[in-house]
């Protein structure tokens, strides 16, 4: 199920944000490619963090209604015979290389395929780039409810020099006075030498 977030932050801050420190964040590139083995428990959170933390704003982008949010100010619009209209996105993302370079530094290339089949090789594409230009369509999206992954409950349950495995707690809001927390694993490869998020708890 596709989730809608509480609280969202301008795009381009989310891709770089980080609850490590700077200088964490400065080894991360370094370490990026080294197994768990090489790698201090802390620096194993740092990695996982930062990777699950992007994770969650890259699945937003490509899932929900105006992934990208668009002011729609001075925007460039397309209008179809069916009625379908598409905005031009912003500098920050404006072709599809880009869309898809951004999935790829976070997802593994199987995700980032069963993520591309639905929203842009598809007959009602979410994204569409025309003459070098990409387009969004907010309409599509927008399904699910609301919840929001805790980083700062994250455990690491076991890790090997090719995979590591991670639970957290995904926060919902209480529902008839009941807490809808739940504890959800998330999975991390090292994938053509970089650390990449295999399964993702949507």
């Amino acid at each position: 199920m596709f989730r809608k977030k509480l609280v969202m932050i301008p795009f381009v801050c989310m891709l770089i944000f980080s609850a490590c420190t700077a200088n964490n964040l400065q080894g991360l590139a370094s370490r990026n490619s080294e197994s768990p083995q090489q790698m201090s428990n802390y620096e194993i959170r740092c990695l996982a963090n930062d990777l699950i933390f992007k994770a969650d704003r890259i699945f937003y982008l490509f899932y929900e209604a105006n992934g990208l949010e668009l002011t729609f100010e001075n925007t460039t619009q397309i209008t179809f015979d069916n009625g379908v209209t598409i905005w031009e996105t912003s500098k920050d993302c404006a072709t599809m290389k880009e869309l898809k370079g951004l999935a790829s530094d976070v997802f593994c290339k199987r995700f980032c395929k069963e993520m591309f089949d639905i929203t842009i090789n598809t007959d009602n594409p979410k994204f569409k780039e025309i003459n070098g230009t990409l387009y969004e369509n907010t309409a599509v999206g927008g399904m699910g409810g609301f919840s929001r992954l805790l980083t700062n409950s994250m455990q690491i349950i076991s890790s090997t020099d090719q995979k590591i495995e991670i639970e957290l707690i995904d926060d919902m809001p209480p529902f008839r006075g009941k807490n809808m927390r739940r504890l959800v694993k998330a999975t991390l490869i090292l994938e053509n030498g970089k650390w990449v998020v295999e399964s993702y708890p949507f």
